[in-house]
């Protein structure tokens, strides 16, 4: 593929792209490290993937509060792989709840997001099957989305 079809396809950075090239991804061993703040910044703001492939096929779902698990569940039903990345140095940082009342807020969102998916058109229960998403796969999505309304008999239990 040429340099521009993967500009359309993937956005327009150079060490992005060239990561898609690479067998299991990674980082180009060329890149230098100076670059890869500049990169990131560029890859991860709002636009970067506004008028290109990557925005047509898969792009973040938005307008959910667990867009994170739709968005990974519609990349793998259409056969995109994912790995686990644990660099030695923290990545990211951010902030985690500090009191019980923040944590339940913060499980109550991801509870309504799991449930929202349940009911939504891209229900892990009927969606996904003609893709190539494998069925333990299927069934971690299953679970993820059904698992506040499991909560329901357990708290009647505990009750």
């Amino acid at each position: 593929m040429s340099q521009m079809t993967l500009e359309k396809r993937f956005g327009q950075s150079v060490v992005f792209v060239a990561s898609t090239l690479m067998e299991n991804g990674g980082v180009p061993q060329s890149a230098a490290p100076e670059t890869f703040l500049k990169e990131a910044i560029h890859v991860i703001s709002c636009g970067y993937e506004d008028k290109t492939d990557w925005d047509n096929e898969i792009g973040w779902i938005y307008g959910s509060v667990t867009e994170d698990i739709l968005t990974g569940f519609k990349m793998h039903a259409r056969g995109w792989r994912s790995i686990y990345c644990m660099p030695p140095r923290a990545a990211f940082k951010g902030f985690a709840p500090i009191n019980l009342s923040d944590r339940l807020n913060q499980v109550l969102r991801w509870a309504l997001g799991s449930i929202e998916i349940l009911f939504s058109r891209h229900c892990p229960i009927w969606y996904g099957y003609s893709g190539r998403l494998k069925w333990l796969e299927h069934l971690v999505y299953i679970n993820t989305t059904i698992y506040p309304v499991t909560a329901m008999p357990l708290l009647v239990y505990c009750t």
